[in-house]
């Protein structure tokens, strides 16, 4: 039997899937629609086995565990804790962050 686990969306993910979504909306609203919906049942899918993602490439200089689940062009970045899945970003697959910003706020 699989572990299933409880995926939680830091509020930076939410603005960046919806900021993602009127950008897309701009000028394909049923696109937009399509994405939203795709992008989200792809973050449910982390729910069961999120370990078949990779070390985000981020994660490595942070030194902190992070994956990433590719996306068509964007990569929904996480880490496991226990048996939750915390979101904390979703990006353009192009764009890399700054180690920095996978940090947990305590650590600055």
């Amino acid at each position: 039997m699989s572990t299933k686990y409880r995926v939680r969306l830091a509020r930076r993910a939410e603005n960046d899937i919806q900021g993602h979504h009127d950008y897309i909306a701009r000028h394909r609203p049923r696109a937009a629609a399509k994405w939203y919906r795709e992008v989200k049942t792809k973050i449910q899918s982390l729910r069961s086995f999120p370990f078949r993602c990779e070390i985000a490439p981020e994660a490595e200089e942070a030194e902190v565990d992070f994956r990433h689940l590719l996306f068509g062009n964007y990569r929904i970045i996480f880490r496991v804790e226990g048996d939750q899945v915390q979101v904390a970003r979703v990006i353009h697959a192009a764009q890399l962050l700054n180690p920095r910003e996978l940090l947990p706020p305590h650590s600055e």
